[in-house]
């Protein structure tokens, strides 16, 4: 496991920057009040997890240039970034007032995720300190992971609406726009600032699309066991297992199966029918070895960089955790 004491350390360092960074560019006390609320949230919410948000950009930018603390400014404008599109992912999931409290509205939560992508994380660029080029790069980085996690997004929308249009194939391109571009975006980001070549900063991208699509898969497959904070049932959200169940079916099954599915939306009861038959068909199982084949194109991925230690330990286990149900 990533050295629970670092990860405080580092979730302390760049939270400490991201509220600097509200301080000096709210434009009125209300909004700083609003943004901060957010912020606050976030931090509680993380406490002393380790967050992929902090951790990737700065362990990446420590595996390729042997240090972190350059990279600080970047990882809070990450944690932006991952701020905004929680927000929206709580909105669209129904569960804002439930994480973000019944105070707060969610055109408010809107109206802090656009400020948090479209201004504040451009912002934490600016005060990175480094030449125009590598900030333009920086920018251009930052808005392309933007539109990818809003692709993945809209994608993610039309696969809640019906699982037998839904293939497992499908399930997975949705989760590496979404979940997968934004660790993505940080791991370029982080090696772009750290100076590396861009074939390397495009084989840390692509070992950050690995973990954040590995993770995201992961925390589905666990959130489908967990009646207190699964929610995807609820939702109507087509995960991983859902569709590889749904497609190993004879078709003589399938409508049954739908009908379980819409009925799981409001009963407890239908919940647990889901939960069993997705666990007897093998189609747990199933992820758990496409998870599998994830960790290893990540760690033979990062093999071949030859990247520093410890960073090199600690992306190693970043990759192994995404990958592993807890």
């Amino acid at each position: 496991m990533i050295n629970p004491i670092t990860s405080v350390e580092r979730n302390n360092l760049v939270f400490k920057e991201a509220n600097d960074l509200l301080a000096r560019h709210s434009e009125s006390i209300e909004q700083k009040i609003l943004l901060s609320r957010f912020l606050a949230g976030l931090e509680e919410k993380v406490r002393k997890h380790s967050l992929p948000c902090v951790n990737s950009p700065l362990i990446i930018h420590c595996a390729i240039k042997g240090e972190e603390r350059s990279a600080v400014k970047l990882a809070a404008a990450c944690l932006f970034l991952y701020l905004a599109a929680d927000i929206i992912d709580d909105i669209v999931d129904g569960d804002f007032s439930r994480h973000w409290g019944e105070e707060i509205s969610s055109s408010e939560g809107i109206l802090a995720s656009v400020v948090f992508a479209s201004s504040i994380a451009p912002l934490a660029m600016d005060d990175i300190g480094i030449g125009t080029h590598g900030a333009c790069l920086l920018k251009a980085s930052l808005s392309k992971c933007i539109i990818s996690m809003a692709a993945g997004q809209q994608g993610d929308l039309r696969s809640s609406e019906s699982l037998s249009s839904t293939p497992p194939e499908q399930v997975i391109k949705n989760v590496q726009a979404k979940s997968g571009s934004e660790i993505a975006g940080f791991a370029l980001m982080a090696a772009q600032l750290a100076g590396a070549e861009p074939y390397i900063a495009n084989e840390y991208m692509s070992i950050g699309r690995i973990i954040g699509t590995a993770g995201q898969i992961m925390t589905d497959c666990c959130e489908l066991y967990n009646a207190s904070e699964g929610r995807d049932l609820a939702n109507g959200t087509v995960t991983l297992p859902l569709a590889i169940h749904f497609q190993n079916l004879l078709e003589e099954d399938k409508n049954h199966f739908l009908n379980l599915i819409r009925l799981a939306r409001h009963e407890e009861s239908a919940r647990i029918k889901v939960r069993s038959l997705v666990a007897e068909s093998g189609s747990i199982a199933q992820t758990y070895s496409f998870l599998q084949k994830c960790k290893t194109e990540a760690l033979d991925r990062l093999d071949r960089l030859d990247p520093l230690e410890p960073a090199a330990t600690e992306l190693k286990q970043l990759i192994k955790i995404s990958s592993t149900f807890s």
